[in-house]
């Protein structure tokens, strides 16, 4: 109010707010010191003019990764005051360039308090935003724009976010321990927490000096929703920040989460689940707790709590039992308690092998018992060890040669051959060995008929096979023995072929009605030996022997040879007989022949 005198219904009033609205009334009273006043005239309303802002902008900016090489920026503003705007703000402008020599990227004007744009992830980069109106801009804000949470040394400590009141937050923390000197100031920013699938919210920031360690969040705090808390310390060109979950009011949540998918992967087991709606959160949680146990088991259920991550949702148990059903559920707690469970979800676990396991524990052991057995006194006591444990029927003993059927057989063998060796033995003179002797044995009517036999002379040893009438005449070269001694040796050695032929095939037709000696069928003599070339001589008196029948068909004569049959039969003459080029043939003439 002010004393006007002689205005005449004109005053003027300076130093009022530009662009703001004021009402204005009048009253008068006609003497300055007596009378009283008027009533107030009608009001009337009007706004001072526009005027330049004034003050500066508060600019906040988040950094989000696209790509290998592209980055969003995305800058947020807080609208000037009114005593600051000093009008109506029309429209920002919006500044991005590169710091390298200050070359300016893009310039836009925009009437929101936020923009975004994508950028290359190379160099470092500034922004500047400013506020117009009709009469001009305000000085721009300028920021460089850096990783918020880079530098590690400038984290705060100790960070805790408490519920102050019904809607506001109180946020406490501790200056960083090694750089706290290099700190500018602190800016607390908190958003809604965000769920996937969910709009990014607009963040909340407040601005505090650097002396401060706390803060009370009171703009945009609701009850029963949970906050994303960020204390971030700024320097001059980097920053580090920490952040925590809080809320201003909460309850147990009003469900679990749901177990959407089981999986099998090199031994573990995963656990995935579906994030549940901020409504039915109420609150900010902390844990999850994740519910097992055997199908059908009245045993108490195990558990693993995780502490709880914005972009978790999932995690491995690793102690499940292969080839075992298992029930699975989940929980989600807060500060006030634990949800109900979420729905259940059965699993079998086919159990694939984990070589990890017994490979180790295999290499180990390994190296140890070849460590061991390197030294040659463990060796050795091992082999004792095994040799004392080893049981009866492992063994195998070596037979005593006295108990066989051959030790017992063979001297009597061994003596009946010496005495017939001895009995074979031919007291010829002749120096050389003998030629071989083609030996024919024809049975007609039961009677045995046997060749002349062939008797070479001395020269003729090593040649090849004669006639009959070559062998006859040389045969008189030599002194032969007696007629009766040569005969009845003869004749032993025709009963010996006898028998070696008979071995095996039962009576043979045609062989003479004599006894023959019978020799041991068990057993043969190892030694070598052979069969004598002569034959039975025909008696004294008694002429050539007759012509076969034409029609009268060769005896066929069984021969057992064996290579150790007998022993050697020695000659005068210094060489033995042996068989091992005999070939043996029949015709129509004779039964049998051999020649060497």
């Amino acid at each position: 109010m002010v004393n006007v005198t002689n205005a005449r219904g004109r005053h003027d009033l300076l130093d009022l707010k530009p662009f703001t609205e004021y009402e204005f009334q009048v009253s008068s009273k006609l003497h300055l010191h007596k009378g009283g006043w008027s009533d107030w005239s009608e009001s009337l309303k009007t706004q001072t003019p526009e005027e330049e802002p004034v003050g500066t902008l508060d600019v906040w900016y988040i950094k989000q990764h696209v790509d290998y090489n592209r980055q969003h920026i995305s800058l947020f503003w807080k609208n000037l005051s009114i005593s600051e705007a000093r009008g109506k703000i029309l429209h920002y402008r919006v500044t991005l360039w590169e710091m390298a020599g200050r070359k300016t990227t893009l310039q836009n004007l925009t009437r929101h308090t936020s923009w975004t744009w994508v950028i290359p992830r190379t160099g470092y980069w500034a922004a500047a935003v400013s506020a117009a109106n009709s009469k001009g801009s305000s000085l721009p804000t300028s920021i460089n724009i850096t990783d918020l949470c880079g530098a590690a040394l400038l984290a705060p400590r100790q960070v805790s976010a408490n519920p102050e009141g019904t809607d506001s937050i109180l946020v406490s923390w501790q200056p960083p321990e090694k750089a706290g000197s290099a700190v500018r100031e602190y800016v607390v920013e908190w958003r809604q927490l965000l769920l996937e699938g969910d709009a990014r919210p607009r963040p909340n920031w407040l601005r505090l000096p650097l002396h401060s360690v706390s803060a009370v969040l009171s703009e945009n705090i609701k009850p029963y929703v949970c906050y994303e808390i960020h204390v971030h310390a700024l320097s001059a060109g980097q920053g580090g920040c920490s952040s925590i979950l809080g809320n201003s009011k909460h309850k147990a949540p009003l469900r679990g989460p749901h177990i959407s998918d089981v999986t099998e992967d090199k031994g573990s087991v995963w656990i995935s689940w579906d994030h549940f709606p901020a409504q039915e959160q109420v609150g900010c949680i902390l844990h999850y707790r994740i519910y097992w146990k055997e199908q059908d088991s009245h045993s108490q259920a195990q558990l693993c709590e995780i502490p709880y991550r914005v972009s978790q949702n999932s995690h491995p148990i690793n102690s499940l039992k292969p080839r075992v059903t298992y029930v699975l559920w989940m929980t989600a707690l807060t500060a006030a308690g634990e949800s109900p469970p979420g729905s259940e979800r059965g699993f079998f676990l086919q159990g694939k092998a984990n070589w990890s396991v017994f490979v180790a524990p295999s290499i180990c052991t390994a190296v140890i018992i070849v460590g061991i057995f390197s030294m040659r006194h463990f060796r050795q006591k091992v082999c004792v060890l095994l040799s004392a444990l080893r049981p009866q029927w492992c063994r195998k003993e070596i037979p005593d040669p006295a108990n066989s059927t051959w030790a017992k057989k063979y001297p009597i063998v061994e003596e009946q051959a010496q005495l017939l060796v001895e009995r074979l033995q031919t007291p010829w003179s002749c120096p050389e060995e003998p030629e071989p002797l083609a030996i024919s044995e024809v049975s007609q009517q039961g009677t045995a008929i046997l060749g002349q036999p062939h008797r070479p002379t001395c020269s003729e040893s090593g040649q090849g096979h004669r006639s009959s009438e070559q062998d006859t005449a040389a045969l008189s070269a030599c002194s032969p023995p007696p007629p009766g001694t040569l005969l009845a040796e003869k004749r032993q050695a025709v009963d010996l072929y006898k028998v070696l032929g008979i071995r095996g095939q039962g009576p043979m037709l045609g062989s003479p009605a004599s006894p023959l000696p019978v020799l041991p069928v068990d057993y043969l003599p190892t030694q070598e030996g052979y069969l004598s070339s002569n034959i039975d001589d025909p008696p004294p008196g008694r002429g050539p022997p007759p012509e076969p029948a034409e029609d009268l068909a060769p005896l066929h004569v069984s021969f057992s040879v064996f290579s150790n049959s007998l022993h050697p039969l020695p000659f005068s003459c210094g060489e033995k007989l042996t068989l091992a080029h005999l070939k043996m043939g029949c015709d129509a003439s004779r039964a049998l022949s051999g020649e060497t």
